[in-house]
């Protein structure tokens, strides 16, 4: 499970009961700990919309794609793969 909140992204880890946490510069290249809205791309990739852009994170390893970023995109929603601006 997935889950964006205004500090941070979690991801929760069902087996272990535990949620993985991810902020601004620390253990990931997420833009902003602000995050607006999730949606996901496919099976391995979930758009992170936050207040400073948009990441992609990769589901298979945990992490953000440092390759993909897209810094000061005023993003309010992402939904059925349309992004609301």
């Amino acid at each position: 499970m997935f889950v964006g909140t205004s500090n941070g992204f979690n991801v929760f880890n069902r087996k272990q009961k535990i949620f993985k946490r991810f902020f601004k510069k620390k253990r990931s290249s997420l833009i902003s700990n602000n995050i607006l809205s999730l949606a996901r791309v496919d099976e391995k990739n979930i758009l992170v919309a936050t207040d400073g852009g948009i990441n992609v994170f990769n589901t298979e390893n945990e992490s953000f794609l440092k390759d993909f970023v897209i810094p000061e995109f005023n993003v309010k929603s992402l939904s059925l793969g349309i992004i609301h601006i």
